[in-house]
Parts: C-alpha cells; sequence; structure tokens
C-alpha cells in the first residue's frame, strides 16, 4: 500500500510541476523583450547561427565590438 502511495504521490508531483512551466517566448515577444524589431531581432538571430554563437553570445561579442570601435570578426 505504502509503494503505491508513493508512486502516485510521485507521479501527481511530476504531473504538477510540468503544467506549471512557462511557455516559449515567440519571436515577437523576445525581441520586445530587448527593446529590438523583429527584423533586427531575426538578423541577429541568423548573424549568430553564421557564426556558430548563440544569440546571447552573439549580443555580448557585438558589444564588445562597438565599444572598441572593431565590427570585424577576427579569424
Amino acid at each position: 500500500m505504502n509503494k503505491y502511495l508513493t508512486i502516485i504521490g510521485t507521479f501527481s508531483l511530476l504531473l504538477l510541476t510540468a503544467c506549471g512551466a512557462p511557455k516559449p517566448l515567440t519571436e515577437a515577444e523576445q525581441a520586445t523583450k530587448y527593446g529590438l524589431t523583429i527584423e533586427q531581432y531575426r538578423e541577429d538571430k541568423i548573424a549568430a547561427a553564421r557564426m556558430n554563437m548563440t544569440w546571447d553570445e552573439h549580443q555580448k561579442w557585438k558589444k564588445e565590438q562597438k565599444g572598441t570601435g572593431n565590427t570585424e570578426m577576427r579569424m
């Protein structure tokens, strides 16, 4: 009996946790969150993918380049 209660309790906890997970943001919501237009957000996302970076890494790299005045990527 105790075994069944443990299984049911664990299952219930997992079910409730999964239902409470936040949904992912849309591109429009992400662009708004970062103060960009959808077009700017998409361009940055594509550029990050081309450079094999995540979007966050790409934004950090852009800030660093802007601070040094150098916009060329060195290989």
